[in-house]
């Protein structure tokens, strides 16, 4: 900054500045180039704002991961913890040309202890930016001669170079070919444990809400419900996962039937699994952001079983019932930190009907109401992890 200030008189003329930004290799490669982009953006805001060169002399360049002082580091330490598996670092570097699974295998060596501390100590380092500035001049003054060009220390008179040894004889070795194995990059997985409740929506709901016939309360239809989620995302917006759910629901038979045999309320419990596509409203490569918004969708499976009130007339409630489901949602996830989150979570599950154990076809009359659907409106909070 003494620099540019120097240069921002009418004696120069700058001609140029670059300026080129550097991440650490923490998170993805992608990240990090996104990451590097924004750092020399940063950089070229800071110098626009206070000085006035004009707009055209800008070059910004992302330049991705800086490793060379992670190198630098591993190769000096003096840290014990490092230093015991130096070679073993070294030699994952120099094997690993693809920097996500260079970092992988960097963490898998004694179970991340010694890649916590190149995190801690060397990572710091490896997140900058430069600028280089070329500029002509007219005229320069004493005190700006010595800003732009400082006398460099003198450099140590070079050592006498050893008497060359004599050469050996050759030896011809056969070339050894080690096969590459990079690690899979597990970052962009995920696991979730969530619970909340579930509304029974299907032919019977108005069973057991009229006055006249059920009396029930909207709460009565509530049950609770636990979901066990596995899903990757394979772009910073799209991705899919695989969830199965084990639920208590509550139903009644409808108006016409109702009228006839009464009212005959009943429960049965559910494992329902689905696999849904993800969209991510809000991109997950952007830097330090913490909420995220997902929509998602997706076709599943439903198991009804354990039917009660089974001495009603409808004795065929006692068979379980299999039916096929979709569902569409949104997801809220608040990122403690790179693993760790929080998820808040909507949707309506609809299954084809006879879910409830009901089969439309039974006891069906004109007077009957006939919803094509069973559904359950359903919501959610719990923890994900992302690896």
């Amino acid at each position: 900054m003494q620099v540019l200030s120097t240069l921002d008189k009418e004696n120069f003329n700058v001609t140029s500045i670059l300026i080129k930004g550097w991440a650490s290799p923490e998170s993805s490669v992608s990240y990090n180039q996104g990451l590097s982009e924004r750092r020399a953006n940063d950089v070229k805001g800071i110098i626009s704002r206070q000085y006035s060169f004009p707009e055209s002399i800008y070059k910004v360049q992302g330049m991705g991961e800086s490793w060379d002082e992670v190198i630098s580091y591993i190769r000096t330490t003096t840290n014990s913890t490092v230093a015991g598996v130096r070679d073993q670092l070294l030699d994952i570097i120099s094997r690993y040309s693809n920097l996500d699974a260079r970092e992988a295998a960097i963490k898998a060596v004694n179970g991340g202890v010694p890649y916590r501390t190149i995190l801690n100590e060397a990572y710091p380092d490896a997140r900058y930016a430069d600028c280089e500035v070329v500029f002509t001049y007219t005229a320069i003054s004493e005190d700006d001669a010595r800003v732009l060009f400082p006398t460099p220390a003198p450099a140590p008179a070079p050592a006498p170079a050893p008497a060359p040894a004599p050469a050996p004889a050759p030896v011809v070795v056969a070339p050894v070919q080690e096969p590459v194995v990079e690690e899979y990059d597990w970052r962009d997985w995920f696991i979730a444990v969530q619970g909340g409740p579930n509304y029974s929506m299907n032919e019977n709901t108005w069973t057991y809400l009229d006055p006249k016939v059920g009396g029930k309360k909207f709460m009565d239809l509530v049950s609770p419900q636990i979901q066990l989620s596995l899903g990757h995302y394979f772009t910073p917006v799209l991705g899919w996962r695989a969830s199965v759910a084990y639920a208590g629901n509550k139903s009644a038979m409808n108006h016409n039937q109702t009228a006839a045999y009464g009212f005959y309320p009943y429960s049965f419990k559910s494992l329902t699994a689905f696999a849904d596509l993800l969209v991510n409203l809000s991109k997950r490569d952007v830097q330090d952001r913490h909420w995220f918004w997902t929509l998602f969708g997706g076709l599943g499976y439903g198991y009804g079983f354990n039917f009660t009130e089974h001495n009603h007339p409808w004795q065929y409630l006692k068979t379980p019932s299999h039916s096929l489901g979709l569902r569409g949602g949104l997801n809220l996830e608040y990122m403690f930190n790179n693993g760790l989150s929080f998820m808040l979570e909507g949707s309506a599950e609809a299954f084809t009907d006879g879910f409830n154990g009901m089969n439309p076809h039974i006891h069906k009359d004109v007077n009957d109401v006939n919803f094509p659907f069973d559904v359950r409106p359903v919501a959610t909070f719990g923890i994900g992890y992302h690896f």
